[in-house]
């Protein structure tokens, strides 16, 4: 097997045998390659195992790892994690991270392997444009004061060490850098001074060129007695506000809340976000 970035004579094959509703197949594999941050394992000459490596804030965020059905099984994807580790800390980078869904178990028992850390446990949401209601309180980040902006920052940190760069969670990167990055774009839904949501706009996919927009919600200090509906419909209220009708929600995996949003999300995916420190 040989690790190595994946060449423009190499696409074919990979779209190949890249399953035909593959969203690597939209834009992304193509993008990737353009920016040199695509990477296979070649077998026999021919590459059957590709993934993408995103250095964000010195993060190598790694996704859309890919292997040929007729090759699994033997450690390729093990072989392709491993080098693509390799390959972040030889760029200098702090730490790296992927997410997956909560049933791929091929892919936990790599992770394990390869001493990454369960840092979340994640489910996503989408939900449908509600009615508004009066009893959240809307805040753009650019216009709070700074001293409840950082107590936002504390609230957010606690909870959750990274967020998604994009609505769509393809990629995440340290909470700072990403408040940073989306703060003019960003509102908190807040119920008696308590944050519990923070809202912000974006595309599927930071590379790609046709901008699918999305807006997406982070939820926050979310409990049994949280008003969900409320904070729905503010989220609602802010897409419609910026005109955007693909809402997706993100949380931290709870079963209570999951029995809660249920009956108004058209689909529900739970997942986990692992971590290696490189230093």
């Amino acid at each position: 097997m040989l690790f190595r970035r994946v060449e423009k004579k190499d696409l074919p094959y990979i779209y190949s045998w890249l399953s035909n509703n593959d969203y690597l197949r939209h834009g992304v594999l193509e993008s990737a390659f353009s920016h040199g941050i695509l990477y296979g394992v070649e077998i026999e000459g021919i590459v059957e195992a590709v993934s993408i490596l995103y250095p964000v804030d010195r993060i190598a965020w790694l996704m859309g790892a890919r292997v040929r059905e007729m090759v699994r099984g033997r450690g390729v994807g093990r072989y392709m994690t491993e080098k693509l580790l390799e390959e972040a800390r030889r760029m200098g980078l702090a730490g790296a991270a992927l997410l997956t869904s909560r049933g791929n178990i091929p892919i936990h028992r790599i992770c394990s392997s390869l001493n990454m850390e369960k840092l979340l446990e994640l489910f996503s949401a989408s939900i449908p444009v509600l009615p508004p209601t009066s009893s959240v309180e809307v805040s753009r980040l650019v216009a709070m004061h700074p001293e409840d902006l950082e107590k936002t920052l504390k609230i957010l940190e606690r909870e959750y060490p990274l967020l998604p760069l994009t609505p769509g969670g393809l990629i995440w990167a340290p909470t700072r850098y990403i408040i940073n990055s989306i703060h003019s774009k960003a509102y908190i839904c807040r119920a008696n001074a308590t944050p519990l949501a923070l809202v912000y706009t974006g595309c599927s996919w930071v590379l790609e060129d046709r901008c699918r927009s999305t807006l997406g919600a982070i939820l926050l200090n979310i409990s049994s007695e949280s008003p969900l509906q409320s904070i729905m419909s503010c989220i609602s209220h802010l897409s419609y506000e910026e005109g955007f009708y693909d809402i997706v929600v993100w949380s931290k995996d709870s079963e209570d809340l999951l029995t809660r949003i249920s009956p108004i999300a058209r689909w529900i995916w739970r997942s986990y976000i692992y971590y290696k420190d490189l230093r």
